[in-house]
């Protein structure tokens, strides 16, 4: 159990829709104390996406946090702004570059009064290069990432990941480049400005792919659900019409598979018998799996080759995954403070705080942070 080990950090969160507050509910379900800075007219603009004013997209990344509404067009809500500052750990915003100060947030007057200030601005493309002054969203940063172009069937125009990773991604950075400033602070004294871009984020993941493309191969093409190095690695139709996942990713996997398929002689066949030889021949080794898969429905295979240790799973639609076992024995679905269902945390996290209203915390957040009371129509 992680779930306490930023107690005591405060964190102040400017950022909206997905990206940034997903990282900050991260140091949230971490126990840092993270107050939700947004605008008094409506909130974060996902609260109503799907259904407001308490969307499942809201709170799927904004829960274990408190609200204050502020109207930063106001003097009195800057005000409000720069003393929560001066008593933060960290900030995180996601406003262009140049634009933080017009709106309100002066970066750089907040780090001269508090110079133990961590803060992150989490940006489309970063505070330098040419495009730094555009908006993006996710799907723009996946298309642009390359991510896009190597995703889908072969053949197929570009096709986005299921799940918004250009946002998701950003997150998890801004999260990990934040607990290295902290540690730095902790010998230092100072603080660190972060530049966090999501469009480098999502690069960032190509991996082995961008070295194997810069080491002069072509570019991946879209594979399915196939891997361009390693044989078998795909998913195949069962007799259910459902797939099962089969990932042979290192030779001590292939016999045993091959026996576990009624096909002992394929081991032992020169042309699969190594993974140079099933890249070469992987047509005709999946023509061979495929026929043996046809024979069964999925759940008999998933049992079948668990039984032998194998490394395979079902192909889940969300709804399964959420009601898969392990799933549930981790604690991955949950219950918010108000008794509905929701994603638990990986850090182990049981008890979830629901997701603030908007302003639901003003008073708490005056009293814990600046050590006193403001009411409302005072600011």
């Amino acid at each position: 159990m992680m779930t306490a080990v930023l107690q005591g950090l405060r964190v102040l969160d400017l950022t909206r829709v997905l990206a940034g507050p997903y990282g900050t509910m991260l140091l949230a379900d971490l126990g840092a104390d993270v107050v939700k800075v947004e605008d008094p007219k409506g909130g974060d603009p996902t609260r109503v996406i799907g259904g407001g004013p308490d969307s499942p997209y809201f709170v799927a990344v904004n829960r274990n946090k408190r609200s204050i509404a502020l109207d930063l067009k106001t003097k009195d809500g800057r005000a409000l702004l720069a003393r929560l500052a001066a008593k933060a750990d960290v900030l995180w915003h996601n406003f262009r570059p140049g634009a933080a100060k017009k709106l309100g947030c002066d970066v750089e007057a907040f780090r001269a009064a508090n110079p133990r200030l961590v803060t992150c601005a989490i940006t489309s493309f970063g505070a330098t290069g040419p495009y730094r002054d555009l908006p993006a969203f996710d799907l723009v940063i996946q298309a642009m990432s390359g991510a896009m172009s190597a995703t889908g069937e072969p053949g197929g125009a570009p096709c986005r990941h299921g799940i918004p990773t250009g946002d998701l991604a950003g997150g998890l950075f801004a999260a990990v480049g934040t607990l290295a400033a902290l540690h730095e602070r902790a010998t230092t004294g100072k603080g660190r400005d972060i530049d966090l871009s999501l469009l480098d984020c999502s690069v960032s993941l190509l991996t082995y792919m961008a070295q194997f493309t810069l080491a002069g191969q072509k570019s991946p093409a879209p594979q399915g659900s196939s891997h361009s190095y390693n044989v078998p690695y795909r998913a195949y139709r069962c007799s259910d019409g459902k797939f099962v996942a089969v990932s042979i990713f290192t030779p001590k996997f292939w016999k045993p598979f091959c026996d576990a398929m009624g096909l002992p002689r394929l081991a032992d066949d020169h042309h699969f018998s190594d993974p140079a030889s099933r890249r070469i021949n992987r047509a005709a080794l999946d023509a061979l799996l495929e026929a043996e898969f046809a024979k069964h429905p999925r759940d008999w295979w998933v049992n079948h080759l668990w039984e032998r240790e194998l490394p395979i799973g079902p192909v889940y639609d969300v709804a399964e995954a959420l009601h898969d076992e392990q799933v549930r024995a981790r604690g991955m679905v949950s219950h918010l403070s108000d008794g509905r269902e929701a994603l638990g945390s990986p850090f182990g996290e049981t008890k979830l705080k629901r997701p603030p209203e908007v302003d639901g915390d003003r008073e708490g957040v005056v009293r814990d942070w600046l050590g006193g009371t403001e009411k409302k129509d005072q600011l």
